[in-house]
């Protein structure tokens, strides 16, 4: 059993859930670029984080005001149109429950790991 290889795991599906939490945690914010995470498989078996990209997809545009003020000193509201968040709610939430269950599997086999050795130092000592 490698351990090494489903612990390198947790903290990549850690990240991976992170970068999701902040694009969820920015679905509002005007302009905001989500990003995703790219694994890639290491040479020992295990997953490592090869890169985090972040969209270049345009958001819906939003009609929005502001406030200026005319020649005559008078404040007045003027529409105008903001770029929105590119960020896929629904995609968010499926990517957050794969890591999650990710990170699941994996804590289950060093919970394992950790119960195997300590069975074997029983034996031993």
């Amino acid at each position: 059993m490698n351990i090494d290889a489903s612990m390198q795991s947790l903290d990549v599906f850690s990240v991976a859930q992170q970068v999701s939490a902040n694009n969820v945690a920015n679905v509002s914010t005007e302009g905001f670029q989500s990003s995703r995470v790219d694994l890639e498989e290491t040479a020992a078996g295990g997953v490592a984080v090869a890169d985090i990209r972040q969209s270049s997809e345009a958001g819906p545009l939003l009609s929005s005001e502001r406030l200026e003020t005319n020649a005559y000193g008078q404040v007045e509201s003027v529409p105008t149109s903001v770029m929105g968040s590119n960020t896929d709610i629904g995609k968010e939430m499926v990517d957050m429950m794969v890591n999650q269950a990710a990170f699941g599997a994996n804590v289950s086999a060093v919970r394992t790991w950790d119960q195997m050795t300590g069975a074997l130092l029983d034996m031993v000592v």
